[in-house]
């Protein structure tokens, strides 16, 4: 459940390009998670039910991807 977001407009990292999406979700079990939403930015209202995903953020040195868990609104479409 979606707990709380902001909209990220200005980042002096140029490695993550604004604007992004900070949530703070409260998984069924009890703890907090704070991480990005999975895709760009958006309307999100608190109480909203989220979806954990897994984002391709990179490759290792041996090829591998790196991931990062994201959430996104159970009703979106993640990914293009």
């Amino acid at each position: 459940m979606l707990v709380a977001s902001a909209v990220v407009l200005i980042h002096p990292d140029k490695a993550r390009p604004a604007p992004f999406t900070i949530v703070e979700v409260t998984l069924e079990q009890g703890p907090t998670v704070r991480t990005l939403l999975a895709d760009g930015t958006g309307n999100l209202m608190p109480g909203a039910p989220m979806r954990a995903t897994l984002v391709r953020v990179g490759a290792s040195e041996t090829g591998d991807d790196i991931v990062d868990l994201r959430f996104a609104p159970v009703d979106a479409k993640v990914g293009g």
